[in-house]
C-alpha cells in the first residue's frame, strides 16, 4: 500500500455526487499513526465486513508522502495532499478525515473514519479516492488514485453469514467498482441520507431520503409515505421502513438545523447625488454575514462610487446563508453651462452662482464676479458653479490689443516717468472727472481714483516692482497704457 500518493497524483474521478457520502462533521478527532512507508494502513483485507443495519466506525489511516518520482519531472517534493472526495462508499456510510479541511502537509500523517449504519446492498465496494496534490513544482487537481494501481475496498455483509473474502483480481480488464454477495433475509434496513446533522438556510429546503429495497414502504415521523421527503422546518426525522412482509426498522434520528439569515442594512455615507466628474458617494453595509458581493462586482463592505445607478449589496454568513439590500440609488446633478460673452474689454459669463475667472490657466485672485475687465493680453476661462455645487470650465476667449487707444477724439495718454520708481504722473487730455483703475501683471486691481486734473500724480510706493496697468474709462469706452514700477 506504499504507492498511495504516489498513485493518487494522477487519474479521473468520476463528476456524479463528488461530495455525496462526505460526513456532516468538519472533522473526527482521531489521533494518526505515523508509519514508515507511504501508504494507507491497514490493508483492505483486514478490515471486518460492515453489517447490514449495524452502526460502525471503521479508522484506517495514511502516511503521506514528502516527496516522489513523477514521471516526467523526476523527484518532486510535496506540499500538501487535499483529500476532495471519497465515494463508491456502502450506502448509508460517510466519511471524515483527522483535518477540518481534509490537507496534510507533506510527510504527515492521518487518520479517515467510514461511519454509519449500511443500508445496503450487500457486496464488496471498490473507494474512488480524489485528491489535490501540491508540489514544489506543480499542481496536481482532481486525480484519481485508481489510475495508478491504487484500490482500496469495504466490504458490507449480512448480519448471520461470514464475511466474504476480499477480491483483488480483475474481472476482464478491470477491478469492478462492486461485486455483490447474496442479499440478506430477514427485516429491511432503516437509514436516512443524508446522515445528518443538517444545517439549512431560513427558506431552504432539505430532501431527507430513506434506504431503498425491493417492496420497500414508508412512514415518516412527519406522517409522509413516500421514499424521500423535502422539511425546511427545524426537527428530528425519523423513518420507518417495511418490507413486503411487513417486517420494519427504524432508522437512526436526523438533526435538521435551521440556521436564520444574515442581516444587512445600507446607508449613504456621503450624499446620494453627485456631480458627473470629481464626486463620490460612499455606501457602506452593515451586515451579520462575514463576505460582501456588490452589484458592480465590489466584496469590500463599502463602496464608492462614481457613477449614477442602483447599487444593491447580498452578504454570505458562514453557513453560506444569503441576504440582500438595497438598492441606493445614486443620481447625477445638473451640471451648468458655462460661457463667456465678450464687449470690447469686459467679459461676462453666463449665469451661475459663483465665478472663478482665469488668464492663461492661471486662477486671478479676487476676480469672482460674472463680469470681469481684461487689462493685459491672454486667453480667458471662467469656471462656473451652479446651486447643486456643480462646475463647469468654458472655452478659452483670446484678448489682444489691450492698451491700444479706443475713445473716440481723445488725446494721447501717458505715463512718466515709465519706468518709475512708485510716484509718476498720468498725463491725460479733456479727461477730467474720469475714473482710472491700476492692475498689477496678474490683473488684480490695486488702485482706482478719479481724474482731477491733466496732470495726476500718482503714488505706487507701496506696491512690488513689476509691469502695471492704467485704464482710463468714461463709463463705456476706455483706454489703457502699461508701466513699468522698479526698485527705488
Amino acid at each position: 500500500m506504499k504507492k498511495l500518493f504516489l498513485s493518487i497524483v494522477a487519474g479521473v474521478i468520476m463528476a456524479a455526487g463528488a461530495q455525496a457520502q462526505h460526513c456532516a462533521a468538519a472533522s473526527n478527532s482521531v489521533t494518526p499513526n505515523t508509519y514508515a512507508q507511504p501508504g494507507l494502513y491497514p490493508s483492505a483485507d483486514s478490515l471486518p465486513c460492515t453489517v447490514i443495519g449495524v452502526a460502525v466506525s471503521d479508522t484506517f489511516y495514511f502516511q503521506n508522502f514528502s516527496s516522489y518520482n513523477y514521471p516526467g519531472f523526476g523527484t518532486v517534493t510535496i506540499n500538501s495532499v487535499k483529500i476532495d472526495s471519497i465515494t463508491n462508499l456502502p450506502p448509508g456510510l460517510c466519511w471524515t478525515s483527522n483535518s477540518s479541511n481534509n490537507t496534510f502537509a507533506g510527510g504527515d500523517a492521518g487518520a479517515i473514519v467510514v461511519s454509519g449504519t449500511p443500508a445496503g446492498p450487500v457486496g464488496q465496494y471498490k473507494l474512488h479516492i480524489v485528491v489535490d496534490v501540491a508540489t514544489s513544482i506543480l499542481t496536481l487537481t482532481n486525480r484519481n488514485a485508481e489510475d495508478f494501481g491504487l484500490r482500496y475496498w469495504l466490504r458490507t455483509k449480512c448480519s448471520s453469514v461470514a464475511c466474504t473474502p476480499l477480491d483483488t483480481t480483475k474481472h476482464g480488464n478491470s477491478y469492478p467498482d462492486y461485486i455483490a454477495y447474496t442479499a440478506c433475509a430477514g427485516p429491511p434496513v432503516a437509514s436516512i441520507s443524508p446522515a445528518g446533522p443538517v444545517t439549512i438556510c431560513a427558506g431552504a429546503s432539505q430532501t431527507l431520503t430513506a434506504s431503498a429495497g425491493t417492496g420497500y414502504t414508508y412512514k415518516w415521523s412527519t406522517g409522509a409515505t413516500t421514499q424521500a421527503i423535502t422539511v425546511s422546518s427545524a426537527a428530528s426525522y425519523v423513518v420507518t421502513v417495511y418490507n413486503a412482509a411487513m417486517d420494519s426498522a427504524v432508522s437512526a434520528p436526523v438533526a435538521v438545523n435551521v440556521a436564520a439569515l444574515p442581516t444587512v442594512t445600507l446607508n449613504t455615507a456621503g450624499p446620494d447625488s453627485i456631480c458627473p466628474t470629481g464626486d463620490t458617494a460612499t455606501i457602506a453595509a452593515t451586515a451579520t454575514g462575514v463576505s460582501y458581493l456588490w452589484s458592480n462586482t465590489a466584496t469590500t463592505s463599502s463602496i464608492h462610487v462614481t457613477q449614477a445607478g442602483n447599487y444593491t449589496v447580498t452578504v454570505t454568513d458562514g453557513n453560506q446563508c444569503t441576504a440582500t439590500a438595497g438598492p441606493v440609488t445614486v443620481a447625477f446633478r445638473p451640471v451648468p453651462t458655462a460661457t463667456i460673452t465678450r464687449s470690447g474689454f469686459t467679459l461676462t459669463a453666463g449665469a451661475a452662482s459663483t465665478y472663478q475667472w482665469y488668464q492663461d490657466g492661471n486662477l486671478i485672485a479676487g476676480a469672482n464676479a460674472q463680469t470681469y475687465d481684461v487689462t493685459i493680453n491672454g486667453n480667458y476661462t471662467v469656471e462656473v458653479t451652479n446651486a447643486g455645487g456643480c462646475s463647469a470650465t468654458s472655452a478659452a476667449v483670446a484678448v489682444v490689443n489691450v492698451g491700444v487707444h479706443d475713445i473716440t477724439g481723445t488725446e494721447a495718454l501717458g505715463v512718466y516717468p515709465n519706468p518709475t520708481g512708485g510716484t509718476f504722473t498720468l498725463v491725460t487730455s479733456g479727461r477730467t472727472g474720469d475714473s482710472y483703475e491700476i492692475y498689477d501683471i496678474l490683473g488684480r486691481p490695486v488702485q482706482h481714483g478719479t481724474i482731477s486734473t491733466d496732470r495726476q500724480h500718482i503714488d505706487l510706493g507701496a506696491q512690488q516692482s513689476g509691469i502695471y496697468t492704467i485704464t482710463v474709462s468714461n463709463g463705456t469706452q476706455r483706454e489703457a497704457i502699461r508701466f513699468t514700477v522698479v526698485s527705488k
